[in-house]
């Protein structure tokens, strides 16, 4: 077998761990809204200050329970915004989170809590607390069942009441005691043949995940972007992403709400997704489906064909080592979209440079100059039938293809 390999452009120091950065982030940009939590169908921030503070307050309740570093806890939930916190706690007290699928069976469930001898097992709903309750006979390790949401007081209530009497400097000294080669969490892969293995990542293999993810896409994973997770953070990629937005302070939304996630998108306005193609396909298929309801189907396939375009032009200028150009105005992009992501239609970041938005001032300006000039004419405004107006369009879509080959 080949292996082809490259050295990294980043270290991992002895020291470092996934964790130090919650904390790092209350200090320096208190008032950051590093999550946005969905209260009563409304995205409401939460900052790193708050974020901290409740992480804090939940490992100072796990410490009250007797976890200990080492110790295994697993956390049965689909994606949520308690499930980051309730990770990010399970951490900072040097234990070791283990992910189990909301969707597991009894036996799954009972296996995972079995073979990694966890202590503490957080269940999201009622239904997973009576499944673990009736498996806890066999479970000498298990000590306790602590539930998310549904009937009595939630998981995160419970441990900050637990944690009440330990005192903060605790879990910093946890925090402080953490090294890069210390596991992190164990993770059971669904496996090909017999029952699923553990797989144990330390705080080093996080790490390097975390900041090979920026190292690939700096301009993504950046202050003032905004992050949707709808992937099962029991699976690392989710995971690992979610990390490496609180380490680069992106504003993370969080949702397991798949069959209402295009109307999410537009309320939330993610500029990153993270997903898997089936995801993006039916994405793509309901926007096209909405344009074509629209009458606005060629106007669709006109943007779509600019993306692919730009997005093959900007592979290949990347990979010469060429700057990328900035094509159309944000404002055309984002009305072909429909979408705000960091990237529009055509690939453009941000804002115009100063050069194209004066060219787009004097575009605006003439065409302004031109239509007050027709008024007093007495022309009125100038109309165009619908069939020029398409062969226009189409007529744009290939000078700007003809621009991205030159700009290659």
């Amino acid at each position: 077998m080949r292996e082809f390999n490259a050295p990294a452009s980043f270290v991992v120091g002895e020291q470092d761990n996934v964790v130090s950065a919650v904390y790092e982030n209350a200090a320096t940009h208190p008032d950051y809204p590093i999550y946005q939590r969905l209260i009563d169908g409304v995205w409401t921030n939460v900052s790193c200050a708050q974020a901290a503070d409740q992480i804090r307050s939940v490992a100072r309740g796990l410490i009250a329970r007797g976890v200990a570093p080492g110790d295994r806890v697993a956390l049965l939930s689909a994606t949520r915004y308690e499930w980051a916190i309730l990770d990010l706690a399970i951490l900072s007290v040097g234990a070791l989170t283990v992910p189990i699928y909301e969707t597991s069976s009894s036996d799954q469930i009972q296996w995972v809590l079995e073979d990694s001898g966890a202590v503490l097992l957080l269940a999201e709903t009622d239904e997973h607390r009576e499944m673990a309750e009736k498996l806890a006979p066999g479970l000498p390790a298990l000590r306790a069942i602590l539930q998310i949401e549904g009937s009595g007081p939630s998981a995160i209530e419970t441990l900050t009441v637990d944690g009440a009497d330990v005192e903060p400097a605790e879990v910093q000294r946890r925090v402080s005691g953490l090294r890069a080669s210390d596991p992190a969490t164990m993770i059971y892969t669904s496996g090909t043949t017999g029952r699923p293995k553990g797989c144990q990542l330390t705080h080093s293999n996080l790490i390097y995940e975390i900041r090979g993810a920026k190292d690939a896409v700096p301009d993504l994973l950046k202050q003032s972007q905004r992050l949707l997770v709808f992937l099962p953070l029991a699976h690392v990629l989710a995971r690992a992403i979610a990390m490496a937005a609180m380490h680069n302070r992106v504003t993370v939304g969080f949702t397991s709400d798949i069959k209402n996630l295009i109307p999410m998108f537009a309320v939330f306005k993610p500029t990153i997704v993270v997903s898997v193609p089936r995801v993006f396909e039916k994405v793509y298929n309901t926007a096209e489906q909405n344009a074509f309801n629209a009458g606005k189907g060629k106007i669709f396939h006109i943007a779509a064909d600019t993306a692919i375009a730009w997005s093959e032009a900007l592979d290949r200028r990347r990979a010469a080592g060429r700057p990328v150009v900035p094509l159309l105005p944000r404002r055309r992009a984002d009305h072909l979209r429909g979408l705000r992501t960091d990237r529009d239609v055509c690939g453009h970041h941000g804002e115009p440079d100063e050069r194209h938005a004066g060219g787009h001032r004097r575009q605006a300006a003439g065409r302004q100059q031109h239509a007050h000039r027709r008024r007093r004419r007495g022309a009125g405004p100038r109309r165009r039938s619908v069939p020029r107006l398409l062969a226009e369009r189409e007529g744009h879509r290939r000078r700007r293809a003809r621009r991205l080959v030159l700009h290659r």
